[in-house]
């Protein structure tokens, strides 16, 4: 009967290295995204603030609010969970954070992969620039460097 007015929620927590962890939890179906954090910080222990957010077929489909109900999350969608990297934390206001995919191009289509991420870019940095970021938040070298 109490399970009937909970819901599981199954979590990845995305860490500098992998595997992530799956964190599993129950929560009323009132509750927020911020109970979610707080359920999260008492498995792992972090200093800086949790993002949570859907992903959907290897692609970051929306950044939840705490204020947002645990309802809203999409029912297709896995939640993934990382501490919040201390350069996205101190952005000015020539920075901006993107979301990046993984993907491949067969035929005339694209197929994403992996797991998905988040980098900062600056106004005016070169594409070089961002690739090494890029590179480097996936820990893999740059093979086709001309």
């Amino acid at each position: 009967m109490e399970l009937e007015t909970k819901k599981l929620l199954c979590v990845t927590w995305i860490d500098k290295a992998p595997p992530h962890k799956i964190l599993s939890i129950l929560l009323p179906h009132q509750a927020l995204i911020q109970d979610v954090i707080n359920q999260i910080r008492e498995q792992i222990p972090v200093s800086n603030p949790i993002r949570v957010f859907e992903v959907y077929k290897s692609k970051i489909e929306k950044i939840l609010s705490p204020k947002e109900s645990i309802i809203s999350i999409a029912t297709y969608a896995t939640l993934f969970a990382e501490e919040i990297p201390k350069d996205e934390l101190e952005l000015d206001k020539n920075s901006k954070i993107i979301p990046v995919a993984h993907f491949f191009k067969e035929s005339n289509m694209f197929h994403n992969f992996g797991t998905p991420f988040f980098v900062v870019i600056k106004k005016g940095e070169t594409v070089k620039d961002t690739r090494k970021k890029i590179l480097a938040k996936v820990d893999a070298k740059d093979d086709f460097e001309k």
